[in-house]
């Protein structure tokens, strides 16, 4: 059963690429010794990481989450890592910073060496706005797990929601030369090139991210919208067209669709997709006050009230 667990760890990694093993293997695990606790963190965080990466909607696995995590804890209420599971389900799907904030202190008193926590306290902070409390945070998860890509890819992503993009490229490069084959870096690496006004090498790097990905729809909508923005509308709308025709078999975030049509200045449909986001609780809407890709939408009034809604920044 601890084999299996490592091989779930492993995997849980890999994140965007290995999520499922993950969730294969701990569930591998459980049938092995039902009563192992750590295997039903590793469920938690996969059914979470599964939601946060919008292969199941935020209503149907945060739920699942927090249930894995409640085992986990019954039978071994030491374990720091369910702790930070349920904080980060407070934090992305409650939107609520005070109880995710108890909740990581928990689990920082219960394994002070866990960068898992240490990236928690990160996106906690970014999501006030605190990005230098945000970077100390994640810096100090890559520095607990050097050879990480996933806390080196929270630390770009970081350091793009603060504006310092010079600084996410040289972290999504650095992630690169590790795992070339890691789409996530190559996505917002896209994104803070984009906000250069390195359009080739953005354009560049969001195909990769894409063709990694096998067209997994997050770096699909970004680059829908960066075609969008540089006036190739044909090709965003066909992207968009395909997102539609997918979101019928498939979970599609209702985000992604209105990433598109934010890239083709259709503000009305970007905000009527963003609607149907604050229901079925998009994650993304928590970083969406700081996220430099949607600036030109802080001047419409509607911005404010979904800003409003989430309630957190």
């Amino acid at each position: 059963a601890y084999e299996l667990y490592l091989k779930g760890r492993y995997f849980l990694n890999q994140r965007l690429e290995g999520m499922w093993k993950a969730m294969e293997y701990h569930r591998r695990a459980l049938e092995k010794d039902p009563a192992f606790a750590l295997a039903h963190a590793g469920v938690a965080e996969a059914h979470f990481l599964l939601t946060l990466y919008a292969a199941v909607p935020p209503r149907e696995g945060v739920p699942q989450a927090r249930d894995a995590a409640r085992r986990a804890l019954a039978l071994d209420p030491t374990l720091a890592e369910p702790y930070t599971v349920l904080a980060n389900a407070s934090l992305w799907y409650d939107w609520n910073p005070e109880e995710t904030l108890q909740q990581l202190n928990r689990a920082v008193e219960l394994k002070p060496s866990d960068p898992l926590a240490q990236s928690c306290y990160g996106y906690y902070f970014g999501a006030l706005g605190l990005f230098e409390q945000a970077i100390a945070r994640v810096q100090a998860a890559v520095e607990l797990d050097p050879l990480s890509m996933w806390a080196q890819s929270n630390l770009a992503v970081t350091c793009y929601l603060a504006r310092r993009f010079d600084e996410a490229i040289v972290h999504c490069r650095a992630i690169i030369e590790l795992s070339p084959g890691y789409s996530e870096a190559h996505r917002w690496m896209a994104l803070a090139q984009l906000q250069k006004k390195q359009v080739e090498e953005a354009f560049e790097a969001i195909q990769t991210a894409v063709a990694l990905s096998n067209r997994h729809f997050w770096p699909l909508a970004n680059l829908g919208g960066m075609l969008g923005r540089v006036g190739r509308e044909s090709e965003a709308r066909a992207i968009l067209a395909e997102l539609e025709q997918r979101a019928r078999g498939e979970y599609v975030p209702p985000f992604a669709i209105a990433t598109v049509h934010y890239g083709l200045s259709d503000l009305d449909a970007t905000f009527k997709w963003l609607d149907r986001s604050l229901d079925e609780r998009d994650f993304w809407l928590l970083m969406l006050p700081h996220d430099p890709g949607f600036h030109y939408l802080r001047q419409d009034p509607r911005f404010k009230r979904i800003v409003e809604c989430v309630g957190v920044s």
